[in-house]
């Protein structure tokens, strides 16, 4: 899928926690042609990781990784660029320095340290927000556990997501957004659609979704995730 996007001249990017792979696999990212690649990794130790990642392989991310990167520096590619996506939770802050550490003994192109997010259909959010949230680093509003923040004060609005992004997930399902991940929410399915990716980026759900954000709603609204979605300002 990403070899054919690559040929037709769009963008991919991949988001993966890095763990079910083999060398076999690594290689194919390699010879894909894939642009830009995130790897989830939340903390530098085996217990600190699994809090979140549950069942996850620290090592065997850290492996993964560092032998993408190897191979793709001996092959002289450019590509794909690789992100350590690291989320700071309350369980995992003070492991912040040594990642910075690792990052550089590693080679990764870029950490990036976000705030941890918090599912928008939840209606009692301070219970979860006091267990997750972190102590030391801020990325949000502080004190504000009922109003959700991705490390931005207030809401902006309106969505990107709906405008600049297509999520594929990996049994085909097509979500408006990579906060969105229940397969009831869907917005297409690559596996039964007849047509191509612009009769997807144009189908009624997605023009209902982005006539949230207009002036003029479109007639033919049908009710999409995105109606309830309290992100962005409507």
């Amino acid at each position: 899928m990403v070899e054919y996007a690559q040929r037709r001249n769009v963008g991919t990017n991949l988001s993966s926690n890095f763990v079910e792979l083999d060398s076999e696999d690594i290689d194919n990212i390699l010879d894909c042609g894939l642009e830009y690649l995130i790897v989830s990794l939340d903390g530098t130790s085996q217990e600190t990781y699994a809090q979140y990642r549950v069942r996850g392989d620290y090592e065997k991310v850290v492996q993964n990784l560092g032998t993408l990167i190897e191979r793709r520096n001996r092959r002289r590619q450019k590509t794909p660029v690789v992100e350590w996506q690291y989320i700071v939770m309350k369980q995992n802050e003070h492991e912040v320095p040594e990642a910075e550490r690792l990052a550089k003994r590693i080679g990764v192109d870029l950490l990036r340290f976000i705030p941890v997010g918090m599912p928008f259909e939840f209606k009692d959010r301070k219970d979860v927000a006091d267990q997750w949230y972190p102590s030391t680093y801020r990325g949000r509003v502080e004190s504000d556990h009922e109003e959700q923040q991705f490390g931005q004060r207030g809401k902006p609005g309106p969505c990107f997501y709906l405008y600049r992004s297509m999520v594929v997930n990996p049994d085909g399902g097509v979500s408006p957004c990579c906060v969105v991940y229940r397969q009831d929410r869907d917005f297409a399915d690559l596996n039964a659609n007849n047509g191509g990716v612009l009769d997807i980026w144009n189908n009624v759900k997605y023009r209902s979704a982005r006539s949230i954000f207009a002036s003029d709603p479109s007639e033919e609204h049908v009710k999409t995730v995105c109606d309830e979605c309290d992100i962005f300002s409507k």
